[in-house]
């Protein structure tokens, strides 16, 4: 009987809560601000970096309003040598008419020489970013994207970074999928090595610590029947430059192997990849530049 009750008070619940959403005037958080329907104060929190920014939303009318936020919204600091921030978008607040409440949301940087902002400090709103921005960020949110590559994304659309600027070497099969649908979306070939960046969410310090510095080349086959696999990186002249004992990643769709140049000790020159199993047969086969000089961020 007492589970009976229990369980009668959780269905009352749950039909309670989507009766608020279902009965409220629904509107966007730029469309509020907008129209003045929504007062908003926007500030840092002090949370993890990338669920940190918090609307204290308030709801000006007479009417319960349910409130989405937009994915794209830029907002400024009032200290303007840090970072703007970056909605991902899709959270969610029912307003009583006349209530205030409180809203952490997903974040990203959007100025990538900027430093990162500090617990409490204020926030404006300034605009949404371009269609292609809005559509990234609601792929990247439905298909679960690793919030170090969105963020990567994003510096391409607030600051002209390349694609190729957009990769992570601990998920090169989510790097792919999310680096072929932008280069689709933005009619953009497909790059054949990417810049890592090294990044620091330390209050009040630069955002980015490293650039250009590290290119990897993300060496791909399908599955084969082999056991042995043998990755190297031979000179322009033919050379045997070095051989490659990096980790692989085997999924369904083959095995990748990712080849790291790094400034500090290989040179900018043009090299060749080649892949080739125990009975000589070649599985990949690229010669490209690597140009430390002119790598694009």
């Amino acid at each position: 009987m007492v589970q009976h009750i229990r369980f009668a008070t959780i269905l009352l619940l749950v039909s309670f809560c989507s009766a608020a959403y279902a009965n409220a005037d629904r509107i966007t958080l730029k469309k509020g601000m907008a129209s003045k329907k929504l007062s908003v104060k926007t500030f840092f929190g002090s949370k993890k970096f990338h669920h940190n920014l918090t609307f204290r939303i308030t709801n000006n009318t007479q009417k319960e309003l349910s409130v989405d936020v937009d994915p794209g919204l830029i907002f400024v600091p009032d200290d303007t040598t840090c970072q703007n921030m970056v909605t991902l978008g899709s959270e969610k607040v029912v307003l009583a008419p006349g209530a205030t409440e409180e809203l952490v949301v997903n974040n990203f940087c959007g100025k990538s020489y900027a430093r990162c902002p500090t617990p409490n400090m204020n926030f404006t709103f300034w605009k949404q970013g371009d269609t292609s921005m809005i559509k990234t960020l609601s792929f990247a949110r439905t298909e679960n994207i690793n919030f170090d590559l969105i963020q990567h994304a994003v510096w391409m659309f607030t600051n002209g970074h390349c694609l190729s600027s957009v990769y992570s070497t601990y998920n090169p099969a989510q790097s792919e999928k999310f680096v072929n649908y932008i280069a689709k979306l933005k009619h953009k070939a497909i790059p054949e090595s990417f810049s890592l960046l090294t990044c620091s969410f330390e209050p009040g310090q630069p955002v980015i610590r490293e650039s250009g510095n590290r290119i990897v080349v993300p060496a791909s086959w399908p599955n084969e029947g082999y056991r042995h696999m043998y990755v190297t990186v031979y000179k322009a002249n033919g050379e045997v430059y070095k051989k490659i004992n990096a980790d692989w990643v085997t999924d369904k769709k083959g095995t990748t192997v990712l080849v790291e140049f790094n400034a500090k000790k290989d040179l900018s020159g043009t090299y060749r990849i080649e892949a080739r199993d125990n009975n000589n047969k070649i599985w990949f086969d690229k010669r490209l530049l690597i140009d430390f000089e002119n790598n694009c961020m």
